[in-house]
């Protein structure tokens, strides 16, 4: 029985033939629409039911045909008939559904035809349409007694489906001829056949349709009420042109209730520009499982550490309509929607996929921080190594306050920060009995790194002098370092290096930290360094667009920092490789003083890498992402392959206190490149003259003197002229190579500002990198 529901086989324009569903029975137009399942897609196919009936005779045939091998092809006509048509129960041994209606379904020999119906005024038969054959099948009554089915009465004829339609009571009545291909036959048997047939069944006569007739509308009625045409049969072409216009008029119905909905969203959005963007990352973070980093999670052991830290929408950024494009979905993964246009105005997000030690979203406190990063560094400390943990990040991203501790208004909890936290742990294991009889002293100091030069934080900002002595090892000259005895000396000393940081005002930030502030705790025995931690407040991140046109110290400041951190990206990669040869801690001033912390056996580094979650600073954050990303590299790459590109790297690796070779490989561009290089340069001639000052400030006094015995010769009524006039002589050469070393410096740094000034004029242009 054909259903709605059930498998049959179909065959495809590439002659494959498979099952596939039966959904939907046109009667109207004799077609049966199916599905399957291709390739991961659900396909659907309108098919003619005469190609159904030839693959699928089993849900036509109520019994099995009689042995035709013996007879000889035979032809088979299948009916379909309405209900409650008369037919002979021998023959109708089987129904089905189509469109809602039962219909019953015989099998009838080539000597049998479907009953005739009951008597009308006009009895229409329509000539067969397919095949080509010709063959009319009457509508007469069937004879009573059994049937011959001899097969001198079979006919034979070419493959063939033919349909007759007939009208009776408003209902269609419907012969189907299904026929095997056969040989063809002379035309003397098929005579002979249809005598014998014509002489054994009354035909009853049929009236031809005239075209008045057949194109005459359905609602037409005869003389008795009923109607006068049979339903006509629409094309496949009309059936399509129908599909099209059903799926025009859905489509344009969605249309209309997404354009609807996005009316309603903003209107309810009237005051955030970006509510289209939230929206599409709101819908994407639906689509994912997220399960943050909680403190019951295993602590991970990592010579070196990188992790990231997003912090929150601030008040301004909320007041702006900014939208959180950064989605920590797991405890190592971050994901950055950047929010992009398309020339057609059409708007999307370009996903952005890092992976990392750790990821702490927004919701996390310091304490979970620090619990994950620097505490398993303490132990390193104890065990005489070097131990290093620093915080990058934006301008504002919320360094100073994981390593600081939180601010309220314009002050700061300290007992809430990193440097804090360290310190409290180190005091707790030092009165452990096993470092207790040790009789190790704890001694901390605080300095930053400003436009190259060091300034002692504890010590009212006294520049210091960075050298090395005779074993390499480096030596911050004046350094001030102070023994504590508590966790509250320590945070007064915190307290007090904080406030005489230097800070400044950027385009992106209005009080961003400018210097890198190093807090270190060392542990001693007697005057013998056992171990030391070094807790590192780098400066803000800032992109060449954000500072190429400040003034001149702005402008220093930046290519310093940036030069800084490129160099200090180069020493934890280094310490990361196995039989790294060459570390290039020269490369700048901060990784010259944290020397000992990269070339030592016992060393460990954490980085925490803090982002800034609104769309404005998304392009910064993204360079954030990609640093920390380089440093450690536990992207997608296979490892084969990237310790195949390290080795190639080992083998190409050059002195990185060149500056060329300490960029090369970053993506910056060549007049960002060109102004770092010549503040850089600048730097340089201003430490020499400021070395030539203060050496001109240690000759002056004896100069003085000198000057000062001279003029008193003068005083006497008979001094020597000719004596007066020599030693003056003699002074001035003496000292004129000061002063010629004074003005030749001085000239070569305006020259040198002057270059530094038109490199900085043509960077004014936006500029991108």
């Amino acid at each position: 029985m054909l259903t709605v529901g059930v498998d049959v086989s179909i065959q495809r324009t590439s002659g494959k033939v498979h099952s596939a569903k039966v959904t939907e029975i046109n009667e109207r137009n004799r077609t049966v629409t199916v599905e399957w399942f291709e390739n991961g897609d659900t396909k659907g196919k309108e098919v003619s039911l005469m190609d159904i009936v030839a693959l699928n005779p089993q849900y036509f045939v109520g019994a099995p045909s009689p042995n035709l091998s013996a007879t000889g092809p035979r032809l088979e006509r299948i009916a379909i008939a309405p209900v409650g048509a008369i037919v002979q129960p021998q023959h109708y041994g089987r129904t089905t559904q189509i469109n809602g209606s039962t219909t019953r379904v015989a099998v009838v020999d080539n000597d049998f035809v479907a009953p005739a119906p009951p008597q009308h005024k006009k009895q229409i038969a329509k000539p067969a349409v397919s095949g080509g054959t010709g063959v009319t099948g009457p509508v007469v009554p069937p004879h009573s007694g059994s049937l011959n089915r001899s097969a001198n009465n079979t006919f034979k004829l070419r493959a063939s489906m033919t349909a007759v339609t007939a009208d009776n009571n408003n209902s269609n009545y419907a012969v189907i001829n299904k026929t095997s291909k056969v040989e063809k036959e002379n035309s003397k048997e098929q005579q002979q056949t249809a005598t014998q047939q014509q002489t054994t069944t009354p035909v009853t006569p049929v009236t031809p349709v005239t075209p008045q007739e057949s194109e005459a509308p359905r609602s037409g009625a005869t003389d008795n009420g009923q109607d006068k045409n049979p339903v006509v049969r629409k094309s496949v072409a009309m059936s399509k042109v129908d599909e099209i216009k059903k799926n025009r008029e859905e489509r344009r119905a969605k249309q209309a209730e997404a354009m609807a909905h996005k009316q309603e969203m903003t209107k309810n959005s009237s005051n955030n520009k970006n509510w289209e963007f939230g929206n599409m990352i709101k819908e994407y973070r639906q689509q994912l499982n997220i399960s943050g980093l909680n403190i019951n999670e295993p602590v991970l052991d990592h010579k070196i550490c990188v992790a990231v830290r997003k912090r929150p929408l601030n008040k301004r950024e909320s007041a702006r309509g900014e939208v959180d494009v950064v989605t920590i979905p797991n405890r190592d993964t971050i994901l950055v929607h950047e929010p992009k246009t398309k020339l057609d105005l059409t708007r999307y997000l370009d996903h952005s996929n890092f992976r990392f030690d750790y990821a702490f979203d927004e919701g996390v406190d310091n304490e979970l921080v620090y619990r994950f990063t620097a505490k398993p560094l303490v132990k390193t400390v104890f065990d005489g190594g070097m131990a290093t943990c620093f915080a990058y990040g934006q301008t504002g991203s919320g360094k100073t306050h994981t390593m600081g501790g939180n601010f309220s208004g314009k002050g700061q909890d300290c007992s809430k920060g990193i440097y804090y936290m360290a310190t409290r742990d180190i005091f707790t294991i030092l009165r452990q009995p096993k470092y207790a009889s040790q009789n190790l002293v704890v001694t901390a100091s605080y300095f930053e790194i400003y436009a190259g030069k060091v300034f002692d934080l504890l010590n009212g900002k006294d520049m210091l002098r960075v050298l090395e002595d005779a074993k390499g090892q480096v030596q911050v000259c004046g350094l001030t370092e102070i023994p504590v005895h508590s966790v509250d000396e320590v945070l007064e000393l915190i307290q007090k290096g904080s406030s005489d940081r230097t800070s400044g005002q950027t385009q992106v930030n209005a009080n961003s930290s400018r210097s890198h502030a190093v807090f270190q705790i060392s542990l001693r025995k007697a005057t013998r360094l056992h171990g030391k931690f070094s807790l590192i407040d780098l400066a803000g991140n800032e992109r060449g667009a954000d500072t190429a046109s400040a003034d001149q110290r702005t402008r220093m400041e930046g290519a310093e920092i940036n030069k800084s951190l490129l160099a200090l990206k180069e020493c934890i990669r280094a310490l990361g490789r196995k039989n790294a040869s060459h570390t290039p801690f020269r490369s700048s001033k901060l990784t010259h003083i944290l020397k000992d912390s990269f070339i030592g056996e016992n060393t460990r580094t954490c980085m925490i890498a803090m982002i800034s979650p609104g769309m404005a600073s998304c392009e910064n954050s993204l360079n954030t992402l990609r640093y920390a990303d380089r440093v450690k590299e536990l992207g997608a790459e296979n490892p084969l392959e990237r310790q195949e590109r390290e080795d190639r790297e080992l083998e190409n690796i050059v002195d990185v206190d060149d500056d060329d070779a300490l960029y090369d490989g970053d993506q910056i561009s060549s007049e960002m490149l060109e102004l770092t290089q010549a503040v850089s340069h600048l730097q340089e001639l201003e430490e020499d003259l400021l070395e030539a000052h203060r050496e001109m400030i240690e000759v002056y006094p004896k100069f003085t003197v000198q000057l000062r015995q001279i003029m008193d010769v003068t005083k006497r009524v008979d001094y020597d002229m000719v004596e007066y006039v020599g030693r003056m002589t003699d002074l001035i050469e003496e000292n004129k190579q000061y002063i010629e070393r004074m003005e030749a410096r001085c000239r070569a740094m305006r020259q040198q500002m002057q270059e530094e000034e038109k490199i900085s004029m043509a960077l004014k242009r936006p500029t991108h990198y």
